[in-house]
């Protein structure tokens, strides 16, 4: 499984004429709705130069190497939405729930739905081109990207909604610690450079 947000390995080049490939994949969402026709948009939200981030106007504010939570990563990924005007672009997705997004350069990216047709909600992902596979232990440029979804929930002053949301907090939560984990990593494995270079 490909982590939301890459991990630079120390020392590691990236070549700057290689171009990064994302394909969406819907899952199956709720009774009665359609992978098809769901509008993503993806911007780029950073540059990455050397290993760090280097932010844009999008990230004012927010510092990717300071979450320090899953909650935390996710509440910076709807935050980015909101300051995000007009994006690089978009892509729609087809009966099978496909959608690609080809040619990205090195860097850190939003996606998020703007148009969910008649699917469900999609919660906004940050992820990074390249990316670290954990299967392979490499880094890769062609980035497959499930994201999180939840069904919608007509209104029901009768149902509880206590066992909804827990499920709901539960996926957000997995997804974000993968994300989060690969931040850290991240972190780590640069801090580890400054100091081997200290001696």
């Amino acid at each position: 499984m490909i982590c939301i947000l890459m991990v630079f390995l120390a020392g590691e080049s990236v070549q700057a004429e290689e171009r990064g490939n994302v394909c969406i994949k819907l899952e199956e969402g709720g009774k009665g709705t359609s992978k098809k026709g769901v509008v993503f948009a993806y911007t780029k939200v950073a540059d990455i130069v050397n290993g760090d981030f280097v932010e844009e106007q999008y990230l004012e504010g927010i510092e990717l190497e300071e979450l320090s939570t899953a909650e935390e990563l996710q509440k910076a990924a709807w935050e980015i939405v909101k300051r995000v005007k007009e994006p690089d672009g978009t892509v729609v997705t087809d009966e099978a729930g496909a959608a690609y997004v080809d040619g990205l350069c090195t860097g850190v990216y939003l996606l998020s739905v703007s148009d969910k047709a008649e699917y469900d909600e999609v919660q906004p992902i940050l992820l990074t081109v390249p990316s670290w596979n954990e299967k392979n232990e490499a880094m890769e440029y062609q980035i497959d990207v499930v994201p999180k979804h939840e069904p919608i929930q007509k209104d029901n002053p009768i149902a509880p909604q206590t066992n909804l949301n827990s499920s709901y907090k539960q996926k957000l939560i997995s997804a974000g610690l993968c994300a989060f984990g690969t931040i850290m990593l991240f972190i780590f494995s640069r801090r580890k450079e400054e100091d081997e270079k200290g001696f």
